[in-house]
């Protein structure tokens, strides 16, 4: 079935584009691939070379042994090795070249132009030829197929489909040509002509096959078309989209809804023909007429506020930092819960002479250390629920709270700037504790979110699929959608086919406090990161009217230990009072060691004494397997919580957002992860990014400090600003900030990284 569609072309900016001159004078480059060492190879059919480029831009050039023999396509083999077609005088050659530039070239056995090449799942190499389809072992050995003997076929581009076969294009002549496949046995399949230009052939990010100028194929052979003239070579971009170089001196980009971007290219006549995506995430292409190899770099989203609230009593304060060293503009933009759709909010500027108003995204200016806070109102009678997505051509980042000030709720929505297609939350459904799950779809398509939950064990209890549209957003409660986790602990892990299509955030009820759950990033294979692992836990509290709950989770498909490690405020260590409900324990210990099964939970709780005075300090976790933590730390007198996430960012500055107006005080945690002492230089700045007041803080060695900062510093009592942590020489903190109000309204401040 043949179906047609004319794509809409948008004409956008110029994103930042890099062009490197190839030292062969004239060499025509052609095509390019990703290498398995993490360098760019390509070809020069002029220059009878094989060329290489590191991310950086160095080149180097390998000569082939056999003059003039023009090679224009090149792979990563299924040996490790980059294999090239060759052509000279109708007698076409297959090479391969190792990564340190050892050459192999072996000839066909009967006379014919190799066209393109392949990499198969049987482990061969394949390629089209006239009127032929071949294959070549790693070793040299070849075999051809004929196809179809209509009119003279011609067979162009192939590629590896994700259903095992070889898919590829025919060129038939009169402006008509053909798709077909191939079985790693031989078997060949043709479907109808039809009058299109073909081209090259690509497997895309949907399960079909795209190919020509634009053509896509499921497998069952149904095919639309796209009208995009000029397409020279194409690539699966890292975004789900398909990437295209084109003869009008532009790159291309198609999502697989059929929308068409393109993009002009800073050297006039340059020619761009071959295009792949780069170890850094990028687009890279050969310019074939300006002889450089050039890079395309798309601004990308600075992160995701995975979960925004507005009405119904419910309000949403979002705060924006420039941590660069130039003037930057961001933007947000919010899109609603369910569908997708752009979310209108009536947005106020508290520190500004600004008008409010009513928007689904903001745009700002900020100068270098500058903040600015704006926040959504609670006024309207029903909730308005979405997400937000920043983006900026700057340093800029920030966070959210979201609040529901009838019940001194507050709550942090950390910017998400993780690129996973796997995140996991630890649930806690116990004694009178609901956990709740936030979760947006960052794309432009439609998408499905695999769901897996486990208990505290790591035995799975059950699955799920969520639809999300294009922008879409969706949270609910674990025990209302999946009523077996009702009073139990354990994890619930989301799953994507790609990176950097959802974020995900955790809810955590209990009585009249909220906080928000930390979640976790997981590696590809899903819950497979068991690589060692080590954070701080930069504030822990218990005695006082305070008590503090580890949740340790083991991500990895293996047992693994873990060690727990408490430190008082000098940085000695303190031997607390603990409590493992899970197994009916307690215990006394500095120092908790334990081996958790694959992809268990344990709770480790502090037990407190609310007639002594609070017990402050920090604990650091240390594991040999891909254990992580968080922390809940409650607030008794008030029935408050905040979660302090697992400090493992290996920075020697931090900053802080303050807020010190309307009742509002922010206090601030330190601790100093290693075995020295060390000096931190604090900067305060107000809002505007003026200087305020500079100190020092002294730390011994796993030492700890905390402080309400107006108290300490009243340069910023009464304002709004930030406070920078820096260290030099050898050392590390870790530091989170506290936003706390007299009516017990408390949650945590992300420090973030500068």
């Amino acid at each position: 079935m043949l179906c047609f569609l004319t794509a809409a072309t948008v004409w956008a900016q110029p994103p930042t584009i890099l062009e490197y001159s190839v030292p062969t004078a004239e060499a025509s480059v052609h095509s390019i691939t990703l290498g398995p060492d993490g360098n760019l190879w390509f070809t020069e059919t002029i220059g009878n070379k094989i060329g290489r480029i590191t991310p950086d831009g160095n080149i180097t050039e390998y000569s082939l042994p056999t003059p003039r023999t023009s090679p224009s396509m090149i792979i990563q083999g299924p040996d490790g090795n980059l294999w090239f077609n060759r052509n000279e005088n109708g007698n076409g050659a297959v090479g391969k070249i190792t990564t340190v530039g050892e050459i192999t070239e072996y000839r066909l056995p009967s006379p014919t132009a190799v066209m393109a090449l392949a990499a198969g799942a049987d482990g061969n190499v394949w390629f089209t030829g006239t009127s032929k389809i071949g294959k070549i072992t790693p070793t040299g050995m070849v075999t051809e197929y004929p196809v179809s003997p209509s009119c003279c076929p011609s067979p162009a581009g192939i590629t590896a489909g994700s259903d095992g076969n070889l898919w590829f294009t025919e060129v038939l002549g009169n402006g008509f040509s053909r798709v077909g496949r191939i079985s790693t046995t031989g078997n060949v399949t043709e479907f109808p002509a039809f009058q299109f230009d073909a081209g090259n052939i690509i497997q895309g990010p949907d399960q079909n096959l795209w190919f020509g100028s634009i053509g896509r194929i499921t497998p069952d052979g149904t095919i639309r078309q796209y009208r995009v003239d000029g397409v020279a070579g194409m690539a699966q971009g890292p975004d789900r989209n398909i990437w295209f170089t084109l003869g009008a001196n532009r790159i291309g980009r198609i999502t697989i809804n059929g929308t068409v971007t393109s993009y002009p290219l800073p050297t006039a006549n340059s020619g761009p023909v071959g295009i792949t995506i780069g170890p850094d995430g990028n687009i890279w292409f050969t310019e074939q007429q300006s002889n450089k190899i050039a890079t395309l770099i798309l601004p990308a989203p600075a992160g995701q506020l995975a979960q925004i609230a507005s009405g119904g009593g419910w309000d949403t304060s979002l705060t924006l930092l420039n941590l660069g060293t130039t003037a930057a503009e961001a933007s947000l933009d919010f899109y609603a819960d369910p569908g997708g759709a752009p979310l209108t909010l009536p947005i106020t500027f508290p520190d500004s002479s600004s008008e409010p108003i009513t928007t689904s995204r903001v745009t700002k200016t900020l100068n270098p250390d500058a903040l600015v806070v704006f926040d959504t109102t609670s006024d309207n009678a029903n909730i308005d629920m979405g997400w937000s997505l920043l983006q900026t051509g700057g340093n800029v980042s920030g966070f959210a709270t979201f609040r529901y000030p009838p019940l001194n709720w507050a709550a942090l929505v950390p910017l998400e700037n993780r690129s996973a297609p796997s995140y996991a939350l630890v649930f806690d459904n116990t004694d009178g504790i609901s956990t709740g799950a936030a979760i947006a779809n960052l794309t432009s398509e439609s998408i499905t979110v695999f769901v897996t939950v486990r208990n505290d064990v790591g035995a799975g209890i059950g699955t799920d699929t969520i639809q999300l549209s294009p922008r879409g957003h969706t949270a609910f409660m674990l025990d209302q959608r999946y009523p077996f986790t009702a009073a139990k602990r354990g994890s619930i892990q989301f799953d994507t086919s790609l990176a950097a299509q959802i974020s995900v955030l955790g809810l955590r009820f209990i009585g009249t406090a909220l906080t928000t759950i930390p979640s976790l990033a997981l590696a590809i294979p899903a819950l497979f990161n068991a690589a060692p692992n080590s954070g701080s836990i930069t504030h822990t509290t218990y005695d006082g009217g305070f008590t503090s709950s580890f949740y340790v989770f083991n991500t990895s498909p293996l047992s693994a230990p873990f060690t727990l490690s408490f430190f008082d405020e000098s940085g000695n260590p303190i031997s607390v009072p603990l409590s493992l409900p899970q197994s009916g324990t307690s215990l006394s210990a500095s120092v908790l060691t334990r081996t958790l099964p694959a992809r268990a939970v344990l709770l480790v709780q502090t037990i407190s004494n609310n007639d002594s005075p609070p017990k402050v300090g920090s604990a650091q976790l240390t594991s040999t397997g891909g254990v992580t933590a968080f922390e809940i730390f409650r607030w008794t007198t008030f029935g408050q919580e905040a979660s302090v996430a697992l400090a493992t960012a290996d920075s020697s500055v931090f900053v802080l957002p303050a807020d010190n107006t309307n009742g509002v005080a922010t206090g601030v945690a330190l601790a100093n992860t290693t075995a020295s002492s060390i000096t931190v230089t604090l900067k305060l700045r107000d809002s505007a990014g003026t200087s305020l007041e500079s100190a020092t803080v002294n730390l011994p060695q796993r030492g700890h400090v905390s402080f309400m900062l107006p108290d300490r510093y009243p340069a910023l009592a009464g304002k709004r600003g930030t406070a920078e942590f820096a260290i030099s020489g050898p050392g590390n903190i870790s530091v989170v900030g506290l936003l706390l109000k007299p009516d017990g309204t408390l949650t945590t401040v992300p420090t973030l990284p500068k």
